[in-house]
């Protein structure tokens, strides 16, 4: 085995997938399914764009919305149809203010899981897909989140996001409004909120 072979610390195994230098076993990392040196890694983590600043905006997005879906959610229980009007506008505007900046960091997040070596199989476009795809809506988004990181309270979001759909949907399958349900969609939904912001911090620390 020459000097271009040769691990500088360990005894050679095995090149590196990307730049082709050899490298031992503890020097590489599995990146998806390449083995990948800790220069290239570092090199790939570095081209990303700075992953706290977008979770920084996906939290205030969430924070946005939330307290705009309480006023909407507390002026339907009224039934007083100028302020469901009015309110109407301003809930549409920051779900899809918040959809946006949540979805712009989840793309992130995958990326950067790859590029440390997170067991996810979804490209990023595949797992921003899933949240749209009926019944993998509500397990993929998940399932990739607790991939990401195994601290985060995924569990605790994703039943309360569940939950939150459920007694909104109630409603409209009966016909009836009923309030008991409207309030506590709303308070699931704030609930369902709150976690989905936790998981964004402890996802961003775990990949940072």
């Amino acid at each position: 085995m020459n000097a271009e072979s040769s691990c500088l610390v360990h005894r050679s195994v095995a090149a590196c997938e990307r730049c082709g230098t050899f490298s031992c076993e503890r020097c590489l990392s599995l990146v998806g399914t390449d083995r990948i040196c800790a220069a290239c890694t570092r090199r790939a983590i570095e081209a990303l764009p700075n992953l706290q600043d977008r979770a920084k905006l996906a939290r205030i997005g969430l924070s946005v919305v939330a307290g705009a879906r309480l006023m909407f959610h507390l002026a339907t229980f009224s039934e007083e149809k100028l302020a469901i009007d009015w309110l109407s506008l301003p809930h549409l505007a920051a779900s899809l203010f918040a959809g946006i900046v949540f979805l712009r960091w989840f793309h992130l997040a995958v990326r950067w899981g790859h590029a440390v070596g997170a067991p996810v199989s979804e490209s990023p476009a595949a797992a921003v897909g899933s949240f749209f795809i009926p019944i993998m809506g509500l397990f993929v988004p998940y399932r990739i989140s607790r991939a990401l990181s195994e601290t985060a309270p995924v569990d605790s979001w994703q039943r309360l996001w569940i939950g939150s759909q459920l007694a909104a949907f109630l409603p409209l399958v009966t016909g009836v409004n009923v309030n008991a349900l409207v309030l506590l969609g709303a308070a699931l939904s704030l609930a369902a909120a709150h976690f989905a912001m936790k998981v964004i911090t402890e996802v961003t620390l775990t990949l940072t």
